[in-house]
Protein backbone atom coordinates (compact mmCIF):
# COMPACT_ATOMS: atom_id res chain seq x y z
CA UNK A 1 0.00 0.00 0.00
CA UNK A 2 1.39 3.72 -0.66
CA UNK A 3 1.14 6.55 1.43
CA UNK A 4 -2.27 7.97 1.00
CA UNK A 5 -3.59 4.64 0.86
CA UNK A 6 -2.12 3.88 4.54
CA UNK A 7 -3.67 7.40 5.83
CA UNK A 8 -6.44 5.99 5.36
CA UNK A 9 -7.22 3.25 6.96
CA UNK A 10 -7.61 3.69 11.10
CA UNK A 11 -5.08 4.22 13.66
CA UNK A 12 -5.46 1.02 15.23
CA UNK A 13 -4.87 -1.19 12.60
CA UNK A 14 -2.41 -3.50 12.49
CA UNK A 15 -0.89 -2.53 9.58
CA UNK A 16 0.10 0.72 10.24
CA UNK A 17 1.83 -0.40 13.78
CA UNK A 18 5.63 -0.75 12.37
CA UNK A 19 5.37 2.82 10.52
CA UNK A 20 4.54 3.98 14.04
CA UNK A 21 7.49 1.64 16.00
CA UNK A 22 9.89 2.53 13.62
CA UNK A 23 8.95 6.52 13.94
CA UNK A 24 9.25 5.79 17.51
CA UNK A 25 12.31 4.26 17.51
CA UNK A 26 13.57 6.77 15.41
CA UNK A 27 12.79 9.59 17.28
CA UNK A 28 13.90 8.16 20.81
CA UNK A 29 17.43 7.82 19.50
CA UNK A 30 17.79 11.26 18.54
CA UNK A 31 19.37 13.00 20.78
CA UNK A 32 17.77 16.07 20.29
CA UNK A 33 14.95 14.70 22.00
CA UNK A 34 15.90 12.73 24.71
CA UNK A 35 14.01 14.50 27.67
CA UNK A 36 11.03 12.83 25.98
CA UNK A 37 10.73 9.74 27.54
CA UNK A 38 8.14 8.02 25.37
CA UNK A 39 5.68 9.17 22.33
CA UNK A 40 1.96 8.44 21.89
CA UNK A 41 0.75 6.65 18.81
CA UNK A 42 -1.51 9.72 18.20
CA UNK A 43 1.05 12.45 18.45
CA UNK A 44 3.00 10.33 15.90
CA UNK A 45 0.44 9.73 13.61
CA UNK A 46 0.11 13.27 13.01
CA UNK A 47 3.99 13.52 11.93
CA UNK A 48 3.45 10.04 9.52
CA UNK A 49 0.48 11.11 7.69
CA UNK A 50 1.67 14.71 6.81
CA UNK A 51 4.64 12.68 4.86
CA UNK A 52 2.34 10.09 3.58
CA UNK A 53 4.08 7.32 6.06
CA UNK A 54 7.50 8.32 4.78
CA UNK A 55 9.34 7.50 8.33
CA UNK A 56 12.42 9.16 7.10
CA UNK A 57 10.21 12.31 6.09
CA UNK A 58 8.57 11.80 9.24
CA UNK A 59 11.31 11.85 11.87
CA UNK A 60 12.46 15.15 9.93
CA UNK A 61 9.40 17.28 10.54
CA UNK A 62 9.28 15.69 13.86
CA UNK A 63 12.74 17.00 14.52
CA UNK A 64 11.79 20.41 13.47
CA UNK A 65 8.92 20.92 14.78
CA UNK A 66 10.54 20.42 18.06
CA UNK A 67 13.83 22.20 17.03
CA UNK A 68 11.62 25.55 16.56
CA UNK A 69 9.45 25.07 19.49
CA UNK A 70 12.97 25.31 21.47
CA UNK A 71 14.43 27.95 19.62
CA UNK A 72 11.36 30.24 19.54
CA UNK A 73 10.07 30.51 22.71
CA UNK A 74 8.43 33.88 21.74
CA UNK A 75 5.88 31.80 19.81
CA UNK A 76 5.62 28.19 21.49
CA UNK A 77 5.56 29.09 25.12
CA UNK A 78 2.13 30.42 25.83
CA UNK A 79 -0.70 28.88 23.58
CA UNK A 80 -3.12 30.17 26.22
CA UNK A 81 -6.19 31.38 24.52
CA UNK A 82 -7.08 33.71 27.42
CA UNK A 83 -4.20 35.58 26.65
CA UNK A 84 -5.30 37.07 22.98
CA UNK A 85 -9.17 36.96 23.99
CA UNK A 86 -9.05 40.63 23.06
CA UNK A 87 -8.30 39.55 19.82
CA UNK A 88 -10.48 36.60 19.19
CA UNK A 89 -13.48 38.85 20.60
CA UNK A 90 -12.70 41.07 17.24
CA UNK A 91 -14.20 38.07 15.57
CA UNK A 92 -10.48 38.06 13.67
CA UNK A 93 -10.48 34.41 13.41
CA UNK A 94 -12.44 30.81 12.61
CA UNK A 95 -12.37 27.81 11.71
CA UNK A 96 -15.79 26.97 9.92
CA UNK A 97 -18.14 24.52 11.04
CA UNK A 98 -18.85 22.32 7.72
CA UNK A 99 -15.59 21.05 6.16
CA UNK A 100 -15.58 21.43 2.28
CA UNK A 101 -16.19 18.68 -0.42
CA UNK A 102 -12.68 17.25 0.06
CA UNK A 103 -12.96 16.76 3.48
CA UNK A 104 -10.58 19.55 4.31
CA UNK A 105 -10.90 21.80 7.04
CA UNK A 106 -11.99 25.94 6.66
CA UNK A 107 -10.20 28.48 8.21
CA UNK A 108 -11.01 31.92 7.68
CA UNK A 109 -9.18 35.29 8.91
CA UNK A 110 -9.88 39.03 8.65
CA UNK A 111 -7.17 41.79 8.71
CA UNK A 112 -9.79 44.41 9.50
CA UNK A 113 -10.23 42.96 12.81
CA UNK A 114 -6.61 43.05 13.86
CA UNK A 115 -5.52 46.34 15.44
CA UNK A 116 -1.62 46.80 14.96
CA UNK A 117 -1.70 49.25 18.09
CA UNK A 118 -3.14 46.83 20.43
CA UNK A 119 -1.78 43.48 18.89
CA UNK A 120 1.59 42.63 17.86
CA UNK A 121 2.37 40.07 15.29
CA UNK A 122 3.70 37.58 17.60
CA UNK A 123 0.49 37.39 19.23
CA UNK A 124 -1.17 37.24 16.41
CA UNK A 125 0.79 34.24 15.03
CA UNK A 126 -0.15 32.74 17.89
CA UNK A 127 -3.83 32.28 17.31
CA UNK A 128 -2.93 30.15 14.05
CA UNK A 129 -0.61 27.92 16.20
CA UNK A 130 -3.43 27.57 18.89
CA UNK A 131 -5.79 26.20 16.14
CA UNK A 132 -3.36 24.52 14.08
CA UNK A 133 -2.22 22.51 17.23
CA UNK A 134 -5.81 21.72 17.96
CA UNK A 135 -7.12 20.56 14.19
CA UNK A 136 -3.89 18.65 13.64
CA UNK A 137 -5.06 15.99 16.07
CA UNK A 138 -7.83 15.32 14.20
CA UNK A 139 -7.92 11.89 11.95
CA UNK A 140 -9.69 13.67 8.79
CA UNK A 141 -7.88 16.86 9.17
CA UNK A 142 -4.21 14.99 9.04
CA UNK A 143 -5.54 12.89 5.91
CA UNK A 144 -7.89 15.63 4.08
CA UNK A 145 -5.45 18.80 5.49
CA UNK A 146 -6.80 22.01 5.20
CA UNK A 147 -7.82 25.49 3.44
CA UNK A 148 -7.42 28.93 4.36
CA UNK A 149 -9.61 32.09 2.95
CA UNK A 150 -7.82 35.45 3.96
CA UNK A 151 -10.24 38.67 4.07
CA UNK A 152 -7.43 41.27 3.19
CA UNK A 153 -10.05 44.45 3.74
CA UNK A 154 -8.71 46.79 5.82
CA UNK A 155 -5.16 46.49 5.29
CA UNK A 156 -3.02 49.60 6.27
CA UNK A 157 0.62 50.62 6.73
CA UNK A 158 0.29 49.48 10.19
CA UNK A 159 -0.26 45.98 9.30
CA UNK A 160 2.83 46.44 7.16
CA UNK A 161 5.16 47.93 9.79
CA UNK A 162 4.68 44.73 12.29
CA UNK A 163 5.90 42.74 10.00
CA UNK A 164 9.84 43.86 10.42
CA UNK A 165 12.77 41.54 8.34
CA UNK A 166 13.81 40.01 11.11
CA UNK A 167 10.55 38.69 12.02
CA UNK A 168 10.25 37.49 8.29
CA UNK A 169 13.37 35.42 8.48
CA UNK A 170 12.49 34.44 12.44
CA UNK A 171 9.50 32.58 11.09
CA UNK A 172 10.75 31.75 8.17
CA UNK A 173 13.88 29.82 9.47
CA UNK A 174 11.50 28.36 12.30
CA UNK A 175 8.89 27.18 10.48
CA UNK A 176 9.15 25.62 7.17
CA UNK A 177 9.08 22.24 7.45
CA UNK A 178 7.63 22.23 11.21
CA UNK A 179 4.27 21.50 11.76
CA UNK A 180 2.38 18.42 10.37
CA UNK A 181 -0.14 19.69 8.64
CA UNK A 182 -0.96 19.68 4.78
CA UNK A 183 -2.10 22.97 3.04
CA UNK A 184 -4.78 22.28 0.24
CA UNK A 185 -5.55 25.97 -0.59
CA UNK A 186 -4.94 29.56 -0.12
CA UNK A 187 -7.64 32.01 -1.48
CA UNK A 188 -7.23 35.79 -1.05
CA UNK A 189 -10.21 37.82 -0.82
CA UNK A 190 -10.40 41.71 -0.99
CA UNK A 191 -6.99 42.07 -1.59
CA UNK A 192 -5.09 45.04 -2.62
CA UNK A 193 -4.51 46.00 -5.81
CA UNK A 194 -1.01 45.60 -6.23
CA UNK A 195 -0.83 42.24 -5.10
CA UNK A 196 -1.73 40.62 -8.63
CA UNK A 197 1.33 42.42 -10.13
CA UNK A 198 3.63 41.00 -7.50
CA UNK A 199 2.24 37.84 -7.42
CA UNK A 200 2.53 37.79 -11.60
CA UNK A 201 6.30 38.61 -11.20
CA UNK A 202 7.01 35.58 -8.19
CA UNK A 203 4.45 33.55 -10.25
CA UNK A 204 7.20 31.75 -12.53
CA UNK A 205 9.80 31.03 -9.59
CA UNK A 206 6.82 28.33 -7.45
CA UNK A 207 6.50 25.04 -8.56
CA UNK A 208 3.27 24.12 -10.11
CA UNK A 209 1.40 22.39 -6.75
CA UNK A 210 2.39 26.11 -5.01
CA UNK A 211 0.61 27.86 -8.14
CA UNK A 212 -2.27 25.80 -7.88
CA UNK A 213 -3.18 26.45 -4.45
CA UNK A 214 -2.89 30.06 -4.70
CA UNK A 215 -6.27 31.68 -4.99
CA UNK A 216 -6.57 35.43 -5.80
CA UNK A 217 -10.64 36.76 -5.63
CA UNK A 218 -10.78 40.34 -5.59
CA UNK A 219 -13.22 42.36 -3.98
CA UNK A 220 -15.88 40.30 -6.24
CA UNK A 221 -14.87 36.91 -4.15
CA UNK A 222 -18.42 35.66 -3.66
CA UNK A 223 -19.03 33.90 -7.16
CA UNK A 224 -15.49 32.74 -7.77
CA UNK A 225 -15.03 31.69 -3.90
CA UNK A 226 -18.08 29.30 -5.01
CA UNK A 227 -16.18 27.70 -7.39
CA UNK A 228 -14.35 25.80 -4.53
CA UNK A 229 -16.65 26.06 -1.55
CA UNK A 230 -20.12 24.44 -1.26
CA UNK A 231 -22.86 27.33 -0.55
CA UNK A 232 -23.39 25.40 2.80
CA UNK A 233 -19.60 26.00 4.00
CA UNK A 234 -19.28 29.29 3.72
CA UNK A 235 -20.82 32.01 5.89
CA UNK A 236 -23.19 34.49 4.17
CA UNK A 237 -20.98 37.64 4.13
CA UNK A 238 -18.70 35.03 1.80
CA UNK A 239 -21.20 34.44 -0.52
CA UNK A 240 -22.60 31.00 1.46
CA UNK A 241 -25.59 29.98 3.31
CA UNK A 242 -23.72 28.64 6.75
CA UNK A 243 -23.86 30.51 9.73
CA UNK A 244 -22.70 34.17 9.70
CA UNK A 245 -18.77 34.89 10.55
CA UNK A 246 -19.48 36.79 13.64
CA UNK A 247 -21.21 33.55 14.98
CA UNK A 248 -18.43 31.17 13.79
CA UNK A 249 -15.56 33.12 15.25
CA UNK A 250 -17.69 33.37 18.65
CA UNK A 251 -18.29 29.29 18.55
CA UNK A 252 -14.26 28.82 17.67
CA UNK A 253 -13.25 31.17 20.10
CA UNK A 254 -15.33 29.20 22.75
CA UNK A 255 -13.45 25.84 21.45
CA UNK A 256 -10.36 27.33 21.78
CA UNK A 257 -10.82 28.54 25.95
CA UNK A 258 -12.26 25.04 26.98
CA UNK A 259 -8.93 23.81 24.93
CA UNK A 260 -6.71 26.12 27.46
CA UNK A 261 -5.69 23.38 29.85
CA UNK A 262 -5.03 20.78 26.59
CA UNK A 263 -2.95 23.95 25.04
CA UNK A 264 -0.88 24.80 27.74
CA UNK A 265 0.08 21.16 27.96
CA UNK A 266 1.26 21.43 24.66
CA UNK A 267 3.03 23.95 25.32
CA UNK A 268 5.16 22.59 28.53
CA UNK A 269 5.79 19.56 26.68
CA UNK A 270 9.85 18.51 26.33
CA UNK A 271 9.93 19.25 22.67
CA UNK A 272 10.16 22.38 23.63
CA UNK A 273 13.01 22.65 25.61
CA UNK A 274 16.45 21.66 25.05
CA UNK A 275 17.59 18.08 24.97
CA UNK A 276 19.31 18.50 28.20
CA UNK A 277 16.41 19.76 30.09
CA UNK A 278 13.04 19.00 31.60
CA UNK A 279 10.70 16.05 32.41
CA UNK A 280 8.47 14.20 30.40
CA UNK A 281 4.82 15.02 30.61
CA UNK A 282 2.14 12.31 30.41
CA UNK A 283 2.60 10.65 27.32
CA UNK A 284 -1.26 10.40 26.85
CA UNK A 285 -1.31 14.17 26.08
CA UNK A 286 -0.54 13.60 22.09
CA UNK A 287 -2.79 10.42 22.18
CA UNK A 288 -6.58 11.98 21.76
CA UNK A 289 -8.19 11.99 18.41
CA UNK A 290 -11.65 13.00 17.42
CA UNK A 291 -13.06 14.47 13.71
CA UNK A 292 -16.35 16.19 15.09
CA UNK A 293 -16.47 19.70 14.83
CA UNK A 294 -16.92 19.75 19.09
CA UNK A 295 -13.54 17.90 19.17
CA UNK A 296 -11.56 20.62 21.07
CA UNK A 297 -13.79 20.10 24.01
CA UNK A 298 -13.42 16.60 24.28
CA UNK A 299 -10.06 16.56 24.24
CA UNK A 300 -9.92 19.23 26.43
CA UNK A 301 -11.56 17.14 29.02
CA UNK A 302 -9.72 13.86 27.86
CA UNK A 303 -6.67 15.76 28.46
CA UNK A 304 -7.50 15.88 32.03
CA UNK A 305 -7.42 12.29 32.45
CA UNK A 306 -4.43 10.07 32.59
CA UNK A 307 -3.91 7.12 30.28
CA UNK A 308 -1.58 4.19 29.87
CA UNK A 309 0.12 4.26 26.27
CA UNK A 310 -0.24 1.12 24.43
CA UNK A 311 3.12 0.50 23.03
CA UNK A 312 3.00 -2.12 19.57
CA UNK A 313 5.50 -4.22 19.51
CA UNK A 314 8.21 -3.88 16.63
CA UNK A 315 7.07 -5.62 13.36
CA UNK A 316 8.25 -6.62 10.06
CA UNK A 317 10.95 -3.98 8.85
CA UNK A 318 9.42 -0.70 8.07
CA UNK A 319 9.39 -0.23 4.65
CA UNK A 320 9.25 3.90 3.37
CA UNK A 321 5.61 4.23 1.84
CA UNK A 322 6.82 7.20 -0.29
CA UNK A 323 8.09 6.11 -3.41
CA UNK A 324 7.03 9.60 -6.18
CA UNK A 325 10.22 10.80 -4.80
CA UNK A 326 8.54 14.00 -2.89
CA UNK A 327 11.35 15.82 -0.43
CA UNK A 328 10.25 18.37 2.21
CA UNK A 329 11.68 21.55 1.18
CA UNK A 330 14.00 23.23 3.57
CA UNK A 331 13.26 26.83 5.05
CA UNK A 332 15.73 29.43 4.48
CA UNK A 333 16.15 32.90 5.56
CA UNK A 334 18.31 36.61 4.08
CA UNK A 335 19.22 39.49 5.07
CA UNK A 336 18.46 41.64 1.82
CA UNK A 337 15.09 43.80 1.44
CA UNK A 338 13.12 40.90 -0.99
CA UNK A 339 12.87 38.99 1.92
CA UNK A 340 10.48 41.33 3.44
CA UNK A 341 9.18 42.28 0.11
CA UNK A 342 8.06 39.17 -0.70
CA UNK A 343 7.21 38.30 2.33
CA UNK A 344 4.86 41.69 2.82
CA UNK A 345 3.91 41.73 -0.91
CA UNK A 346 3.02 38.55 -1.79
CA UNK A 347 -0.27 37.39 0.49
CA UNK A 348 0.01 40.91 2.50
CA UNK A 349 1.64 40.87 6.25
CA UNK A 350 -0.71 38.12 7.94
CA UNK A 351 -1.46 36.02 4.65
CA UNK A 352 2.41 36.67 4.09
CA UNK A 353 3.07 34.79 7.70
CA UNK A 354 0.99 31.71 6.24
CA UNK A 355 3.38 31.46 3.65
CA UNK A 356 6.26 31.03 5.34
CA UNK A 357 3.94 28.98 7.84
CA UNK A 358 2.86 26.46 5.09
CA UNK A 359 6.37 26.33 3.57
CA UNK A 360 4.86 27.57 0.08
CA UNK A 361 7.82 29.63 -0.59
CA UNK A 362 11.60 29.06 -1.54
CA UNK A 363 13.16 32.71 -0.39
CA UNK A 364 16.66 31.15 -1.20
CA UNK A 365 16.11 29.78 -4.66
CA UNK A 366 13.79 33.13 -5.51
CA UNK A 367 16.49 35.61 -4.09
CA UNK A 368 19.24 33.72 -6.00
CA UNK A 369 16.96 33.40 -9.10
CA UNK A 370 15.96 37.43 -8.74
CA UNK A 371 19.41 38.58 -9.36
CA UNK A 372 19.34 38.32 -13.07
CA UNK A 373 17.13 41.42 -12.47
CA UNK A 374 19.74 43.69 -10.84
CA UNK A 375 19.31 47.08 -12.73
CA UNK A 376 21.12 49.12 -11.12
CA UNK A 377 24.11 46.93 -11.20
CA UNK A 378 25.14 46.81 -7.27
CA UNK A 379 24.93 42.99 -7.59
CA UNK A 380 21.98 41.70 -5.79
CA UNK A 381 18.25 42.61 -5.99
CA UNK A 382 17.21 45.06 -4.08
CA UNK A 383 14.25 47.46 -3.34
CA UNK A 384 15.54 49.91 -6.03
CA UNK A 385 15.68 47.21 -8.65
CA UNK A 386 12.19 45.85 -7.14
CA UNK A 387 10.66 49.71 -7.56
CA UNK A 388 11.70 49.27 -11.58
CA UNK A 389 10.78 45.90 -11.98
CA UNK A 390 6.81 46.48 -9.99
CA UNK A 391 6.67 49.74 -12.39
CA UNK A 392 7.33 47.62 -15.52
CA UNK A 393 4.58 44.86 -14.29
CA UNK A 394 2.10 47.54 -13.52
CA UNK A 395 2.33 49.18 -17.16
CA UNK A 396 2.49 45.33 -18.98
Amino acid sequence: MNGPQLSELPDESELLGPYVSSLRRGALQAGELSAVRTFSDGFLMKFLRARDFDVELSLKLLLNYQRWRRESPEISTCLLPSSVLGLLNTSYHATLPQRDHTGSRVLIYRIAQWNPKDWSAFQVFRVSLMTSEIISMETETQRRGLKAIFDLQGWTLGHALQITPSLARKISSVLSDSFPLKVRGIHLVNEPMFFRPVFSMIRPFLPDKIKQRIHMHGADFQETLSDFFSPHVLPPEYGGEGPEIEQVCQDWTKQLLQSENLLQQIADHPTARSSSRGRSSPSSLFSQRSTEPGAAKRLTMASKKSAKVHVKKDGAKTQSANKNGKKADSGSSSGSFFTWFIVLALLGVWTSVAVVYFDLVDYQGVLGKLVAYDTDGDGDFDVEDAKVLLGKLIYL
